[in-house]
């Protein structure tokens, strides 16, 4: 069913360069949830009533369509976490009581699932060029030391100083080393910066001898060195394979290094110039049908509540009559415009529901903020790893998600969650 759209009042959303370049994006499922999750461990604000949740850990095969290119976005949870988990995270599942589950007696490790057995070795697809981690987490970083050591690790700004050298030989630390102990496996750091110098995007500790890279030089690391940087909707982002299918954002906050990405799954063309916006910049770009976008959002957000409503998607009594969401004023009066001592029942709600519990709660929230601008935007379809209400609604690996505008995908999924809170809030 068709929403009323945002308030003509809203910001326009920010503009992404065109391009007719893109990717292919799958979701891969291994079957694991996390269960018994209480919200009062993930949200600085909890709401009565919505108490727990039970998540699911997802794992994303970006394919570039020029090249072949294949880069996993996330690893998700590993078959054995319980051995290969570091002790300081098992004990914190323990003590919080978590549950994992499968609907199996184990779940099937990435590979397996990627290559599923020697017969089908012919059609399965070839071991993906590299790994891309949102961010440290157990729940993410799987097992990389079950791909070959050709395959490199790119991960966030600050990530080795923050986690280097690892579990075991850091009794507290919290991911195994075993991801980055051969020594032929490149772990690289990404630099958002205008001009990377090759030394920071190295794989060495020493950064006084990395020459810059030659043309013909075909490694990730000289591929980052060389890929362009810019901008998008306030996030500094990298463009991958510079032609702008896909694009990795520094969203901090979360943790210490946490990226997001945006992948392009549709191509899009340069806007007509409208008489409604000043420049071309901001002209709204994805009039495009064509345009389509999957924003991966790591652990930006463990709940859309955390994202949405916002001053670019402003929930509307008209949009929770329009549903039939039954979502308690008790709930309703934390997303309203905080300024308003006696606010209006009948005004927008433009605050999020949840403040997340994060290492930077306000760099946290300004990346949500940011995000809100792209995830506004009727080609950009936002997931995060955690992403619930899928079942039915998109297929996993080895389904592909382009086309998913055309499905009608995200009009469904956008406002969903707030099923969560009818009957919450103690009134």
């Amino acid at each position: 069913m068709p929403l009323p759209s945002s308030s003509s009042s809203s910001p326009l959303p920010p503009a992404i360069p065109p391009s007719s370049a893109t990717v292919s994006v799958s979701i891969i499922d291994n079957g694991a949830r996390i269960g018994n999750i209480k919200t009062s461990a993930l949200f600085e604000n909890p709401i009565p009533g919505h108490d727990a949740v039970e998540l699911p850990s997802y794992a994303f095969l970006i394919e570039h369509k020029k090249s072949g290119a294949q880069l996993l976005f996330d690893l998700g949870l590993r078959e054995d976490w319980e051995e290969g988990t570091p002790k300081f995270v098992t004990s914190y599942i323990k003590d919080f009581a978590w549950t994992i589950t499968s609907p199996s007696p184990s779940f099937p490790s990435l590979p397996s699932i990627l290559s599923p057995s020697p017969s089908a070795a012919s059609s399965s697809p070839p071991p993906p060029t590299a790994i891309l981690l949102s961010h440290h987490h157990w729940d993410h970083t799987g097992s990389p030391s079950l791909f070959p050591p050709s395959i490199p690790l790119i991960v966030g700004p600050g990530f080795k100083r923050a986690f280097f050298p690892g579990y075991p030989s850091d009794p507290s630390g919290q991911i195994n080393s075993a991801a980055w102990t051969d020594p032929k496996r490149d772990v690289i750091e990404l630099d958002f910066s205008p001009s990377p110098s090759p030394s920071s995007l190295s794989s060495s500790s020493s950064s006084t001898s990395t020459p810059s890279p030659r043309p013909e030089d075909t490694t990730f690391a000289a591929l980052l060195t060389r890929a362009p940087r810019l901008e998008i909707g306030g996030l500094q982002a990298i463009d991958v394979f510079g032609d702008g299918s896909f694009y990795v954002l520094d969203a901090p906050g979360h943790t210490v290094g946490h990226v997001c990405a945006l992948a392009r799954t549709g191509p899009s063309h340069p806007p007509l110039p409208s008489p409604s916006v000043s420049t071309i910049d901001s002209a709204p770009d994805f009039a495009d049908p064509s345009s389509e976008f999957i924003l991966l959002g790591g652990d930006a957000l463990h709940h859309p509540a955390e994202l949405r409503p916002n001053v670019y998607s402003p929930l509307s009594p008209s949009v929770l009559s329009v549903a039939g969401y039954k979502v308690p004023e008790t709930i309703l009066a934390r997303t309203r415009a905080s300024n308003s001592s006696s606010p209006d029942h009948n005004s927008d709600c433009v605050q999020p529901f949840y403040i997340p519990h994060a290492h930077d709660v306000s760099l946290a929230r300004d990346t949500l903020a940011k995000l809100g601008g792209l995830d506004v935007r009727d080609d950009v379809l936002t997931l995060g790893a955690h992403e619930r209400g899928l079942d039915g609604r998109v297929e996993m690996w080895p389904g592909r998600l382009e086309g998913w505008r055309e499905r009608g995908v995200r009009g469904p999924l956008f406002w969903e969650f707030l099923r969560d809170f009818e009957g919450a809030g103690g009134g």
